[in-house]
């Protein structure tokens, strides 16, 4: 079909419904309502229903107003008809990604073309999405596709040929399309667990073995996106619910190695991966591998967007538990200067104050060095306003209380403040009673609280301490961390490396020496 006869069906088409100007933000007066409601929710200046009601209609308006009822829903309807005409070209999206916004944007022009006859215009955009939709492979929205040019070719041209071609490659992705939903299925039943609870629960695992046997002969046969990443993501679910990080590694390494020989971008599939790939370098503390994934998770993000500021948890939690504390120090400096933290959820708030926590046990041990200049820009830490804020933490039972208490307890032994452990320690104790000893788990935090039990028993004697824990330690070595349900996050540091921490803390069995300049006040 000729592509000028396509611009002239459309011109004659819009001419006889006249075109009217686009509805869209930005497009009406600078100075009208709708661009000043726009701009007053971005910048956040409009609470709620009520204070935009009286902004516009006066003191005495309210959500209920007719006014403004009627305002906001030709705003509303101004505001959805704006994100048609969104450029992709600035979303920081990946090229699949990208193109499947334009391919739904329009998929709905050729409804509309096909929809009033428009042959020609019909045909050329048509045959252009499948060819679009085929390289990326939407096969879900390619089967659409092809129906609908096949259709034109049956009803409307009567070309034989072509609908026998369009006929085929639709049966072809008929067959791509029903293993899709398969694996979307199976990945589906199993991911359902996990929506309310994070916890891994052994039994999923072996659904998710049975669900990667059944998939795996298709795998072999087809290269489809969707198959491999449901398929692919099962696969890690197989090996997540057991801890098995040995093989989980390498299966993670393979998704990403799959999706990069892809001849566009894949980012979820491959984030996902690396995701997966970091948080078994954490459990291994591998670190060549770990910092790689960072690296390459980190081109994928805006700096100072939450999900940089995920990346650098993890890689602060990579650099805890692989011993490079003075690289941990330098990503959370440049997190706690950066603008944008303060925007930061509580819930992201209180990890990093926590790190913080644990950096300073590290630093008040001598373990992570700083020029005279870094201390005096950090200035003092106050152990007992950090006690205080970190005590509102401890009254959230699924929170992160156990890692508080925890640092609460070596921070006093750090400072040689044995007197204020007995409350931190029975508090530490009943919990462990009360939910942490039910949690299997939880059962690397479980010995380790025993551990500390242990320190007011021995009258916090260096020798003593290490003869009667050590047994606890040789348990809490026979079982990996458990990084997929915040494992990491409970182990700011190993628990066994905090043991040896303890233990040179101890050793002088007195008053543990201060940090020059008084780094460490109360």
């Amino acid at each position: 079909m000729s592509s000028f006869k396509a611009l002239q069906q459309i011109a004659e088409h819009l001419s006889r419904y006249k075109m009217k100007q686009i509805d869209v933000i930005g497009n009406d007066n600078s100075q009208s309502r709708f661009t000043e409601f726009y701009n007053l929710l971005h910048e956040g200046k409009l609470k709620n229903d009520d204070d935009a009601a009286r902004y516009f209609y006066g003191t005495k308006a309210n959500a209920k107003s007719p006014a403004y009822r009627k305002f906001k829903s030709l705003f509303k309807e101004r505001l959805l008809n704006t994100l048609f005409f969104i450029d992709v070209s600035y979303l920081r999206l990946g090229d699949r990604q990208k193109a499947g916004v334009i391919l739904m944007k329009e998929w709905g022009i050729l409804n509309m073309l096909i929809g009033r006859s428009l042959t020609s215009a019909a045909i050329e955009v048509g045959e252009r999405l499948i060819n679009e939709a085929l390289i990326y492979e939407f096969y879900d929205i390619a089967i659409d596709l092809i129906a609908k040019v096949k259709g034109v070719y049956a009803m409307q041209i009567g070309d034989k040929k072509k609908y026998d071609y369009y006929n085929n490659l639709h049966k072809n992705c008929f067959e791509i399309i029903k293993i899709e939903y398969l694996a979307k299925e199976l990945f589906e039943k199993i991911r359902i667990n996990y929506v309310k609870s994070a916890r891994f629960q052994p039994e999923q695992a072996e659904a998710a073995k049975i669900a990667y046997t059944e998939l795996k002969p298709f795998m072999g046969k087809y290269d489809s996106y969707n198959l491999h990443f449901f398929g692919r993501s099962i696969e890690l679910m197989q090996y997540a619910c057991l801890n098995n990080y040995t093989a989980l590694l390498p299966a993670a390494q393979s998704m990403i190695d799959f999706f990069k020989q892809k001849p566009f971008e894949c980012r979820p599939p491959i984030a996902s991966a690396l995701h997966a790939k970091l948080m078994c370098c954490i459990a291994l503390r591998q670190y060549e591998q770990g910092a790689e994934a960072v690296a390459e998770c980190l081109l994928m993000t805006d700096e100072g967007s939450v999900n940089w500021f995920k990346t650098l948890e993890l890689q602060v939690m990579l650099y805890l538990h692989t011993g490079r504390y003075k690289e941990a120090f330098d990503i959370y400096n440049q997190v706690r200067k950066h603008p944008n933290k303060k925007y930061l959820q509580e819930t992201y708030q209180e990890m990093w104050l926590l790190i913080e926590a644990y950096l300073y046990f590290l630093i008040a041990n001598g373990l992570i060095p700083l020029l005279s200049t870094t201390t005096a820009d950090l200035g003092k830490f106050r152990l007992q306003k950090f006690l205080n804020e970190m005590d509102m933490y401890t009254n959230d039972k699924a929170g992160l209380n156990i890692p508080t208490l925890i640092v609460q307890i070596i921070l006093l032994v750090s400072e040689g403040k044995y007197d204020l452990i007995h409350d931190y320690l029975e508090r530490l104790v009943k919990y462990r009673q009360r939910h942490v000893s039910k949690q299997s788990s939880a059962y690397r935090s479980n010995e380790f609280i025993k551990v500390l039990e242990k320190l007011p028993i021995v009258s916090f004697h260096a020798k003593r301490f290490e003869a009667e824990t050590h047994r606890y330690i040789k348990n809490i070595k026979t079982v990996e961390v458990n990084v997929f349900e915040d494992g990491f996050r409970l182990e700011m540091v190993p628990y066994d490396v905090v043991w040896e921490h303890l233990i040179d803390v101890l050793k002088p069995y007195a008053k543990p020496q201060k940090m020059e300049q008084g780094f460490l006040a109360h």
